[in-house]
Formats: C-alpha cells, sequence, structure tokens
C-alpha cells in the first residue's frame, strides 16, 4: 500500500475517514461510518489505547513493522465493548507466537532530515515464545508556511515485546 503509519494504512478501508492533523508524529481521528471519533474504540491486541483525556488513540506511535494484521468492526458494539465502541472498533494485532526463529531489520532515509530504524527478532517451541521489536523514526520537520523559521520536527521511538509460555493451566501472555 506505500503506507508509512498506521493512520495512512486504514484510511484505505471503505466505510473509515482518518484525519491527521499536521505532519508526522501528529494525532489522528478516526471515523467509522460517520461516528464520532471519540466513538471509535482502539484496541492493541484486544487492550483499549484510547486516550483518558480526549479519547483519541496514539495511532501515530503504533509501528507498522509489529503489526501481523488489523480487525476493523462497523458499527454499534457498545453490547461488547462499552459506551466507546459505539461506532465501531480496530483492534490492531501484533506480530507474535513465533514458533521458529525470525528477524528482520529495515533502515529508511528521506527528505527534511528523515531516518528511520526498525529492528526485531523473535523465537520459540511448542512451549515458549518471546520476541523483541524496536522501532526508532525522527524527522527535523518543515516549516509549517514558507516564510516561517519554525520546524514541526518529531521523534519517536517504539519498543514492543512478548512472551507466551504454556502453563498446566493454559497459556501465560506478557
Amino acid at each position: 500500500s506505500g503506507a508509512e503509519t498506521v493512520p495512512g494504512l486504514i484510511r484505505f478501508y471503505a466505510g473509515l475517514d482518518v484525519s491527521v492533523s499536521g505532519g508526522p508524529g501528529q494525532p489522528a481521528s478516526v471515523f467509522i461510518r460517520g461516528a464520532n471519533s471519540s466513538q471509535t474504540l482502539v484496541l492493541l491486541n484486544g487492550v483499549k489505547v484510547n486516550g483518558g483525556n480526549i479519547g483519541e488513540p496514539p495511532l501515530q506511535n503504533i509501528s507498522l513493522s509489529a503489526i501481523q494484521r488489523i480487525v476493523i468492526v462497523e458499527g454499534p458494539t457498545a453490547a461488547l465493548y462499552g459506551s466507546d465502541g459505539i461506532g465501531g472498533v480496530i483492534d490492531i494485532i501484533t506480530r507474535g507466537h513465533a514458533r521458529r526463529f525470525h528477524a528482520h531489520v529495515a533502515l529508511g532515509a528521506g527528505r527534511f532530515g528523515t531516518t528511520t530504524e526498525s529492528a526485531g527478532a523473535s523465537d520459540g517451541n511448542s512451549s515458549i515464545q518471546g520476541g523483541v521489536d524496536i522501532h526508532h523514526e525522527q524527522t527535523d520537520g518543515f516549516p509549517p508556511v514558507t516564510a516561517s523559521p519554525l520546524s514541526a520536527g518529531f521523534e519517536n521511538t517504539t519498543i514492543q515485546a512478548f512472551l507466551r509460555a504454556r502453563v498446566p493451566t493454559g497459556h501465560l501472555e506478557l
């Protein structure tokens, strides 16, 4: 898709309207089927990530390299998820549950001092799996207007780790 961010990726989904308030690192609002963005519940591996004060999830801080899939449920889901899910639910599922060794490294550079670095590794067997993903991105930004000396720089580092073990009563996940 050529997307570089979660908001950039999900904007292609029919029924979603995504509004980003500026350049890299700026908050995004997600509207499902016309519902207010505060009525869209965003989950990361089933855990609510909507902000407490304004209700907007930090989608700009979630690394695409760590995502396995995104599940979007349109329409009223309040019976299942509470009042935050009136418009719908977006559940971002990250990579995990490795059964064999996997590693990845990615580097990127662009205009305005933009750089990205991602690395990760995971391994496991039928009893235990674990892994870590690290993503860093930064940009010097660009002036919001031509004559302005102000640049809107941005820097973000995301670290995600997981551990899953089989225990006698089921599975333990961290």
